[in-house]
């Protein structure tokens, strides 16, 4: 086999040598000539089409070219010539390779111009990309049906306006019926709608390796019309969280979902954490939602908020996700903006501050006691039993 460094065209490496980088390539590798004969592979190659490397040598490239592109390949060579540098085959174009038993599969090829101690040759590294176009079917399958199940969202929202009652029952049952058990840590969680239906949110759920999902949510607006995505937020949560191993891509997927049911007509604000109770640490995406605050003794509250912006706003939105370490006797707040934002008869709002102020005075309570001692702090505040909006709340405690 003749040799060249693939790094640079015109240095000469020997035979021996190249043939050593071939054979360290993780990718099937096949050298040719001018003229579309090979003069080179390496046992990758051999190993992905099933022909030893003798049964190559001087056959034309064509020959791992399924039959409907063979035709057509000696010009696109002729056009790489005229041009030679190294650069993608087909770019744009799906490609398909041809083993010895006749199957075909999709690939990747690079193409690059080397120099051998025959004169110029091209260096093609393939990559079989069949398990990619799998798990690009799957995600269109996926995608598909997220688009089936906004679309029946969407026909039953006039059906389900005209049932509230019904539509109440039906949020509480999407609702947690029970509150995680998990060893070193203690949940509660608490609504407040300020209509029959409302159109807050809050969940729990079970994740791969014994991690726990918190999710709060708060779609725009009050009543029913902000209480029918509820259904949607339960059924994709509960489809897609084991799916997607971080944080924001869920919320990127989810953000898509919520884009096609509403239209950008309405909104989700989101909060989606994940608990690893082992290594007592939450990896969290903030969708435009108010920050839950981590109280920890004395200190300042610190606010989760990486994320991104609101739900359904904006096709394709990009999300970030970060993580905080979880310490003994920490409590984590998440709320809906019904709470901070509640008014007292002076037109003044409650605020993260005295949230953050009133949890920091009772860190001896429990989770429970805790929601309690907020709804009546925010009740009192506001002079008056009558909410405003939907008012929620759940708090971990580190144990």
């Amino acid at each position: 086999m003749s040799g060249a460094s693939p790094g640079n065209a015109r240095e000469h490496h020997s035979p021996m040598l190249f043939e050593e980088l071939l054979e360290s390539s993780p990718d099937a590798i096949i050298v040719t000539d001018l003229e579309g004969r090979i003069t080179g592979a390496n046992a990758q190659l051999e190993k992905l089409f099933g022909f030893y490397r003798s049964e190559l040598l001087g056959q034309p490239v064509e020959m791992l070219i399924p039959e409907r592109f063979r035709s057509a390949h000696p010009a696109h060579r002729k056009t790489f010539h005229t041009e030679p540098r190294m650069r993608p085959m087909g770019v744009g174009v799906e490609l398909y390779a041809r083993r010895k038993d006749g199957s075909e599969f999709p690939v990747d090829i690079m193409l690059s111009p080397v120099e051998t101690t025959e004169g110029r040759a091209v260096l093609s590294v393939i990559h079989d990309i069949t398990e990619k176009k799998r798990a690009e079917e799957a995600l269109r399958k996926s995608e598909e049906q997220l688009r089936r199940l906004a679309e029946s969202t969407a026909r039953q929202r006039d059906e389900l306006a005209e049932e509230i009652r019904l539509a109440a029952e039906v949020q509480q049952n999407i609702l947690p019926q029970s509150i995680p058990a998990v060893p070193g840590f203690e949940f509660a969680a608490r609504m407040y709608p300020a209509r029959i239906v409302a159109g807050d949110y809050y969940g729990f759920l079970q994740l791969p390796d014994g991690k726990i999902g918190l999710v709060i949510a708060d779609v725009s607006g009050k009543g029913v019309a902000a209480g029918l995505l509820m259904p949607s937020i339960e059924v994709v949560l509960r489809m897609d969280a084991p799916r997607f191993p971080r944080t924001n891509d869920l919320l990127g997927s989810f953000n898509n979902v919520v884009h096609q049911i509403t239209g950008a007509d309405r909104f989700i604000s989101l909060f989606y954490g994940k608990l690893s109770p082992q290594a007592r640490s939450l990896e969290y995406t903030n969708a435009g939602h108010n920050p839950p605050l981590v109280i920890r003794g004395s200190r300042d509250p610190i606010p989760l908020d990486k994320g991104g912006p609101v739900l359904g706003m904006i096709q394709g939105s990009g999300y970030e996700s970060d993580q905080i370490d979880l310490q003994t006797g920490d409590v984590l707040v998440l709320f809906t903006d019904g709470v901070v934002e509640a008014e007292n008869p002076d037109g003044e709002e409650y605020t993260a501050k005295r949230l953050a102020g009133i949890v920091s005075s009772h860190l001896q309570q429990s989770p429970g006691e805790l929601i309690e001692t907020i709804h009546a702090s925010v009740i009192q505040f506001r002079q008056t039993t009558v909410l405003a909006d939907d008012f929620t709340l759940v708090v971990l405690k580190t144990l």
